[in-house]
């Protein structure tokens, strides 16, 4: 069986001990089997709440982990002291598509639960991009919607422009009409017949909204360069194989059309001598049956137009944005009395807002529909404008003047520019009056050996910028992914034991940078989602509930030291 000393063979382990400054004690070279030496030096920790000292060690949990009573509950109660639910105050969770805000039974008795088992809490984000209910927004900030109103009017239903050249359309008695350019190179694509004794037949599908009950008459362009006798000028319509009309037009000639020029809007056809069947009135598509029957035809038929009933559309007439912003945040108001108000006595801390800010490299300070092109997120800062933080602030103040607020983004480390916005935009934020208190950065950890140190030290920067705001500065996510060198994620299952030694000292060294670089006075703590770890997340515990490598690194970072593994 491979030993543990076998660990510290590789060339990444030997740089893993450089890192370590040389703290390794070789009692741990030992000829225990490396699962079960691992295994006993993780579970020499006490639980990570003894370690916190002034700080909160918190979980983002579903509510279900203390109201289900399983093993997670006591997880949590023995190692963190603070709780964030992400199942119970979210705007779209709470808020339904009428403005109607429940906040149901379970957050009362999740919360009640926990206070009971010692915990603390952080609110989750009140007002965050992906978070709100989107549709409830949009119409609370609608323009005004003017219904459109019944009317008549014109419309084209052929001009043949969308046929091709020497295409065919049909005729009665089987014939054949041609599509060509118009002789007089004036009308582009135009029918041609030419058929004696018979008449075209043009397919009409009738514009969104109108049927054939809504026709009254209509007219086409028509020129003729010659015509022998005319039996008949027709206009019939089929509808599902029922014809109606049949020799009831008044041809070209009666109409006053001369030869070999265009008659426009000179052909009329008189839809109203229709006796129509109620139920076919309501056809959206039909056959037309119009023009001369004569015994040697040269027609060209264009732009078929009929004239209906329809109802215009409705349409949107914009409001002022003061409107708008001021509907906003009375929404807002109704949503923070159910949340802040009902709660605030027991959630002293929340996060007003969150994920605001644009990346760096796009150019923008705040995110907005233009710069995410995001249908399914609402940007509060549209229409509440850049000091979006401050109004929704005094709003939740306004509830309740002793809670303490954060503001939350991610995405900052490996982002100075985004870093620095955030915090010009605190500080912008607390002049016009949001007292912000702190901040939470929200950072998701993807480990491979190669970009480790890189990403420690972009960490060291986002933290050493935040802290010159003066502010409280939270840590949370915490979860790693493994990441090979191409990008894709590895599966947890794979890693091996010395990989899984230097993931916990790549935690431990995150948690070492906040000591660092954050003022005692400034730390408020951290935060770790998905603590519990499966195939894709490195947590703290696997999924049977056994303690995992990082457990060591995030202790001992509490402790503000590096993991001397084998002491």
């Amino acid at each position: 069986m491979k030993q543990i000393k076998n660990i510290f063979i590789s060339a990444s382990a030997l740089a893993l001990l450089a890192s370590c400054a040389g703290d390794f004690d070789t009692n741990f070279m030992t000829d225990k089997p490396e699962n079960v030496a691992i295994a006993e030096f993780v579970n020499q920790y006490n639980v990570l709440k003894e370690y916190a000292g002034d700080i909160k060690v918190g979980a983002e949990t579903g509510s279900s982990s203390i109201l289900d009573h399983g093993t997670s509950i006591s997880q949590l109660t023995n190692n963190f002291n603070e709780l964030t639910f992400n199942d119970l105050f979210a705007h779209k969770i709470v808020v339904d598509g009428n403005g109607n805000v429940t906040v149901d039974s379970k957050a009362a008795n999740a919360i009640s639960e926990s206070q009971d088992a010692g915990f603390s809490f952080m609110g989750s984000s009140l007002c965050d991009p992906a978070t709100t209910n989107v549709a409830y927004m949009n119409t609370v900030v609608s323009d005004t919607y003017i219904p459109g109103k019944p009317a008549i009017g014109e419309f084209k239903i052929l001009d043949f422009e969308d046929m091709d050249i020497g295409s065919t359309f049909p005729g009665t008695g089987g014939t054949t009409g041609t599509i060509v350019e118009d002789p007089k190179g004036e009308s582009g694509h135009v029918a041609h017949w030419t058929t004696g004794f018979n008449h075209p037949l043009f397919n009409v599908t009738l514009p969104a909204g109108m049927t054939v009950g809504d026709i009254i008459d209509g007219y086409c362009d028509l020129l003729f360069t010659k015509s022998g006798s005319v039996f008949a000028s027709v206009l019939k319509i089929f509808i599902n194989g029922k014809q109606y009309g049949g020799d009831l037009g008044t041809s070209a000639t009666q109409q006053n059309i001369s030869t070999n020029s265009w008659a426009r809007k000179g052909y009329k056809l008189d839809f109203t001598k229709f006796e129509i069947d109620e139920a076919d009135k309501k056809a959206t598509s039909f056959q037309l049956g119009i023009g001369d029957v004569t015994s040697n035809p040269d027609y060209y038929f264009d732009n078929i137009v009929v004239k209906a009933h329809y109802t215009e559309q409705g349409h949107f007439e914009p409001r002022p944005i003061e409107e708008k912003k001021a509907d906003a945040l009375n929404a807002f108001d109704k949503y923070v009395q159910a949340t802040v108000g009902e709660y605030g006595d027991k959630i002293s801390n929340w996060i007003i807002a969150s994920n605001a800010l644009a990346p760096g490299n796009s150019g923008n300070v705040l995110l907005n529909s233009s710069v995410e092109k995001n249908s399914k997120l609402f940007y509060w800062n549209e229409y509440l404008g850049d000091n979006f933080v401050a109004d929704l602030a005094k709003v939740a103040l306004a509830v309740n003047p002793a809670l303490h607020l954060f503001y939350s983004d991610k995405n900052l480390d490996g982002d100075a520019i985004k870093t620095q916005n955030l915090v010009n935009m605190v500080k912008q934020w607390n002049e016009n009056g949001a007292k912000l208190e702190g901040i939470n950065a929200e950072i998701h950890l993807k480990y491979s050996s190669s970009t480790a140190a890189q990403s420690i030290s972009d960490i060291k920067d986002m933290l050493k910028s935040l802290a010159t705001t003066g502010l409280k500065i939270r840590l949370s996510g915490l979860d790693i992914q493994v990441i090979d060198e191409s990008g894709n994620t590895r599966k947890i299952s794979d890693l091996s034991n010395e990989e899984r030694i230097e993931i916990s000292d790549y935690l431990n060294n995150v948690i070492l940078a906040y000591m660092e670089k954050v003022p005692a006075a400034q730390r408020y703590g951290i935060c770790v989602s998905n603590y519990t770890g499966n195939d894709s997340y490195m947590g703290l515990w696997s999924s049977a509930y056994n303690r995992q490598t990082s457990y060591a690194g995030l202790a001992d970072g509490l402790q503000n030291k590096k993991t001397v593994w084998g002491k």
